[in-house]
């Protein structure tokens, strides 16, 4: 038990030192207990503090309170000695003593201030005014906004114009008294980690904002403002952007970090207006936009970065800009955007992430923001950043090595922060394509939203986030003792023991010291060993740069005879929407561009391919379509001669070939990027039946086999989905396959892509952890399909509703024992199988060829977003058992069994079948439906705004998937027949067993083909899950052409699609109302 100050033996000695007595062992030992470290001098500073004629040598109470708060600073000696210079700085030292004496609360202020930062209490000595505004009441007790730092930040500049030093000390002036009062907040515990790195930032934010309306204020008296000339021709005023990069980006800023920053306008194509002469009137001081925002950029970084007296507002690094050091110091928005696509580095990538707008024009900043945002977060399932960035952290570990530093970086060093950040980046890389969400610029939120994902463990994730605070604290409190930018802890046991006491450790069995180094040593075990277990299971493939060709010399044309055939008056007949835009695109089919050499064969070819060309467009549904993705095709060929030979030796082949190309884009872009299936074109036959399911998953089974990764198998598989999907397309297209063969032929198509998905899976996590075993043998794992997959009605951009299932049975993997760094010992089979459908998930949302493999959609499951990710068998029982709602007996009707354990894919359909058709049938059952049925309708159709909803409008889908779903819910206990998850296959057995009349069933089958006919050719022409008709007479057109109607006589082909669209939709809704609203009981009576 710690006994009070007044009771400690060396008390009455400490009191005769101030009276000018020696020092004692007493004292010293009195001192020693405060934590002071050395005695002498502390004894030498309390003599000299006693000296001061203000200071109460005889009161007794107050040395006691002055001790007491001594001992609670972090580094006494230093808390008097900077207590001794600041009284001697002021004008009225007497004031400070007596708020001494009266306030313990600014007693902690003042000798926190003084014992914990040498370069605050400098601040101090510079500023003795300062210390006044820091004792106000309010000062400390809340954290100030960016507006409210702004706005006073602001009024500092202004009134600075008329004194020396001017705007630009008023910068520094206010940053340092900013700086006081987010520093005391922090060492006094008054605000967060994360409050401090963002207050901060905040006031680097506002400093930049004030510097850069400085420097434009300035620069616009010289040359006057940029404008540019828009694509329109207007003039338009050229916006400048600053954006923030590295931590002042994610609002991390440290005390003394760096502000990464590149400066951004708007467009090259300008200049400044200039400014009138006084006489003539003619403008003066003109020069080129990308002169005035060098002069600007640099301006800024002089206000903010220039020593003076005063010393600096933030240190500032431009390297992170285009080209780095070696670049412009500004860049245009499209420069930046040419930079990126052609020439940028995963690091780049990386670095990125944290890009924010931090002063300047909040549109340009954001235009910034989205033009990068395609090259940070690739669509596809980019492992290979894994690479580049532990290639980085390779050459930081060496580095450090040599210098000998390693274990005292916090920052660089093994577990320290950069492996954290390198951690959290690699999932932002990778995922962040698919996973919007994860784009954070925050270290800790884009953490937060990996854990939410699910792409670490909770735990992992928990873990990360503390021991991230963690170091980023003790960051915080090195640099704030002398206002360094270091990250390397004390070498000396003082130091560290300061450190530990800034950190909130306190003596007890172990001292400050030891208990630090203790947890610290914890924090960066856990982010090493997460870090190694991320990056050392990753292939070292190194990717090979692209070749580059040379573009020949510019060749004179001259096609006269052309040249008349493809003016846009001539190709006017040809059903163009755009004849200008496809005169041009011919011709540059033709002649290829200004310094592009074309062969004179290559062109005669051409020149006899036209005519026919011009003939097929007239039956196309898209002849602007089929033209754009011709020239598209021919452009990425390697060769106009070869390939317009190749197409021209037969008429079907370039017959079919602009069949898809004016009716899918989608299916071009398959056909352009993998050229290999041209062959399902040119090979008769190929596209005349079904590819039966066995076939397709030996083949699928043939594509991946014996490719080394998961990441790479999942590519192959993508590619023969692709594949597939393309030949599929091509047969509906072509008019070889109606729609229920079509949407059939889909699903078989997303079945095997599960079968062989969940083969890639289950083989990566058994050479990983071994399979999952149980005492009762192997547990099972079994993929269900619902919606559209489940009901066989797959289409083009369709997504997966998906259940994953397991039985739960209590054991673990087998595990492996070879000694290999990339293998894991057993884990729990529930980790198993979460891991299962997390990598089985992925896998099949890699990107390629512009989009993913698959849409997944989880909501189906038990609880929905807030239920497990994967669900044990007895979970899924008492779930149907106890809380299924009566909606999910419908989405229940289309399970099917995918892919997995049969066994378990049939226990999970018994459960199914079960809560579908056996539980019993609520009284208000009909109005329930029809009450979801209403809700649908309204909220999401929205037709009162105008819209035509084909899936879930009045008479669309939805009504006919309700009326079916009704009738199995109310008939299927008795009916086994009824029991199958095809609507148009539900619809027949209604029929046959006298629930429905043959005139219901036939108009619901007639209506069911047509609106999937449309939704097909909706989708086919960019695989997009949409269901609402063109609200445009052009785009109704074409979709009018896709189903096949024609115009003639009897009219135009959007006008007969719409009557044919409201014939039967009237229809549908006619037998919904019978038979769900109650109109016709007969049904519910049989």
């Amino acid at each position: 038990m710690r006994i009070s100050i007044h009771e400690h033996p060396g008390f009455h000695h400490v009191e005769r030192l101030l009276s000018g007595g020696v020092p004692t062992p007493q004292a010293a030992d009195l001192l020693s207990s405060l934590g002071v470290n050395n005695q002498e001098q502390a004894a030498r500073s309390l003599q000299s503090l006693a000296l001061h004629p203000s200071f109460p040598r005889g009161d007794n109470a107050f040395l006691g309170q002055f001790l007491e708060s001594l001992g609670e600073t972090f580094e006494p000696e230093r808390a008097m000695a900077n207590l001794e210079r600041i009284l001697e700085s002021m004008e009225n030292p007497d004031a400070l003593l007596s708020a001494l004496r009266r306030s313990s609360e600014r007693r902690s202020i003042v000798l926190t201030l003084a014992g914990g930062s040498q370069f605050l209490s400098d601040t101090i000595l510079r500023h003795p005014e300062y210390l006044d505004w820091l004792l106000k009441p309010m000062t400390l007790r809340k954290e100030r906004t960016f507006e409210k730092i702004f706005l006073e930040l602001w009024r500092w500049v202004r009134e600075a114009r008329e004194h020396p030093g001017g705007p630009a000390d008023a910068l520094r002036r206010f940053r340092q008294r900013e700086y006081l009062r987010i520093g005391i907040r922090d060492l006094l515990r008054m605000a967060s980690t994360e409050e401090t790195t963002l207050s901060l930032s905040n006031l680097a934010d506002a400093t930049l904002e004030a510097a850069l309306r400085i420097s434009q204020g300035e620069l616009h008296a010289q040359y006057g403002k940029p404008r540019w000339r828009t694509p329109n021709g207007r003039w338009s005023s050229c916006d400048f952007a600053i954006i923030g990069m590295g931590k002042l980006g994610g609002r991390e800023l440290n005390f003394s970090s760096d502000i990464d920053l590149i400066f951004v306008y708007s467009s090259d194509e300008g200049k400044t207006r200039g400014i009138p002469g006084s006489y003539t009137g003619r403008r003066r001081g003109q020069i080129s936009s990308h002169e005035f925002y060098v002069r600007l950029s640099r301006r800024v970084i002089q206000l903010m970065a220039e020593n003076t007296e005063e010393g600096l507002v933030f240190r500032v690094d431009t390297r992170l800009r285009p080209e780095g050091s070696q670049g412009a110091l500004a860049y245009s928005l499209r420069s930046c955007e040419i930079y990126y696509e052609s020439w940028g580095e995963t690091w780049e990538r990386q670095a990125l992430i944290k890009a924010r707008h931090c002063a300047g024009d909040n549109a340009l900043g954001r235009k910034f923001l989205e033009m990068t945002r395609p090259f940070i977060y690739r669509r596809t399932l980019d492992v290979s950043a894994l690479d580049e960035i532990a290639r980085i952290k390779d050459r930081i570990n060496r580095k450090l090595a040599s210098s000998g530093q390693s274990a005292l970086n916090i920052k660089l060093g093994e577990g320290g922060i950069r492996e954290i950040e390198f951690i959290i980046q690699s999932f932002q890389l990778i995922y962040g394509g698919k996973e919007p969400f994860l784009r954070k610029q925050n270290s800790l939120q884009a953490l937060s939203a990996i854990k939410e994902v699910g792409l670490l463990p909770i735990i992992d994730c928990d873990d990360l986030a503390e021991a991230y605070t963690f170091l980023r604290d003790v960051e915080h409190r090195v640099q704030v003792t002398h206002g360094l930018q270091t990250h390397d802890l004390p070498e000396d046991r003082h130091g560290l023991t300061v450190l530990a006491r800034k950190m909130g450790f306190v003596p007890n069995e172990a001292g400050e010291k030891e208990k630090f180094e203790d947890a610290l040593k914890g924090y960066r075990g856990i982010s090493s060993r997460i870090f190694d277990d991320l990056f050392r299971r990753q292939d070292k493939n190194t990717t090979s740069e692209e070749d580059t060709e040379r573009i020949g010399a510019k060749e004179l044309l001259s096609a006269k005879t052309l040249e008349d055939s493809l003016s846009p008056a001539d190709l006017a007949p040809y059903n163009f929407a755009d004849p200008d835009s496809a005169s041009s695109l011919l011709r540059l089919m033709r002649n290829g561009e200004q310094f592009q050499h074309v062969s004179a064969r290559a062109k005669r070819t051409f020149d006899e391919l036209l005519p026919r060309l011009l003939y097929i467009t007239l039956d196309l549904p898209d002849p602007d379509s089929a033209v754009a993705n011709l020239f598209r095709f021919v452009e990425a060929g390697g060769g106009r001669e070869a390939v317009f030979s190749l197409i021209s030796e037969s008429d079907r082949v370039f017959e079919a070939l602009l069949q898809l190309f004016g009716t899918s884009d989608y299916l071009s872009d398959v056909l352009i990027h993998r050229p290999d299936v041209f062959e399902t074109i040119i090979q008769s036959g190929a596209l005349t039946q079904s590819k039966p399911q066995e076939e397709m998953i030996s083949e699928f089974r043939s594509v991946v086999h014996g490719i080394s990764t998961a990441e790479s198998r999942f590519s192959a598989l993508a590619d023969a989905k692709r594949d597939e999907e393309f030949t599929i397309g091509m047969r509906s297209i072509l008019g070889e396959a109606d729609i229920l063969v079509t949407v059939s032929d889909l699903t078989r198509l997303a079945d095997t892509v599960l079968k062989i998905g969940l083969s890639i899976a289950q083989e990566e996590l058994n050479n990983l952890y071994g399979a999952s075993r149980s005492d009762d043998g192997p547990p099972g794992f079994a993929v269900i399909g619902l919606g559209k997959l489940g009901s066989f009605e797959m289409n083009f951009g369709s997504d997966l509703d998906l259940i994953f299932v397991y039985d739960d049975s209590k054991g673990e993997t087998a595990g492996l024992f070879e000694e290999k760094p990339s293998k894991r010992d057993a884990i729990p089979n529930i980790d198993y199988f979460f891991k299962l459908g997390t990598l089985l998930r992925d896998g099949l949302a890699s990107p390629q060829v512009g989009e993913r493999i698959y849409e997944i959609d989880l909501r189906l499951r038990p609880e929905g977003q807030k239920g497990s990710f994967v669900t044990p068998l007895e979970q899924m029982k008492i779930y149907l058992t106890e809380r299924a709602e009566n909606w999910e007996r419908q989405a229940f009707c289309r399970a099917r069994f995918i892919a997995g354990t049969p066994e378990i894919g049939e226990a999970f359909m018994r459960l199914a079948s079960n809560f579908v058709y056996e539980t019993p049938v609520p009284n208000d059952f009909a109005e329930q439906v029809d009450h979801m049925r209403k809700r649908m309708e309204l909220e999401l159709a929205r037709e009162a705004e105008e819209n035509i909803d084909i899936k879930l409008g009045a008479g669309g889908i939805a009504d006919i998937e309700f009326t079916v779903q009704y009738l199995q819910i109310l008939n299927g206990g008795r009916n086994p027949s009824l029991r199958r998850p095809d609507s148009a296959g539900v619809i027949q057995a209604l029929q046959k067993s006298g629930l429905i009349s043959k005139k219901n069933g036939d108009d619901l089958l007639e209506a069911y083909r047509f609106l999937r006919l449309v939704e097909n050719r909706l989708r086919i022409a960019n695989a997009q899950s949409i269901h609402a008709l063109p609200k445009t007479p052009v785009e109704m057109e074409i979709l009018a052409r896709r189903i096949g109607y024609e115009d003639n006589v009897e009219g135009s082909s959007r006008a007969k699609l719409l009557s044919d669209y409201e014939r039967l939709t009237l229809r549908v809704r006619e037998i919904y109302n019978e038979i769900v609203r109650g109109v016709d009981e007969v049904a519910r009576e049989k």
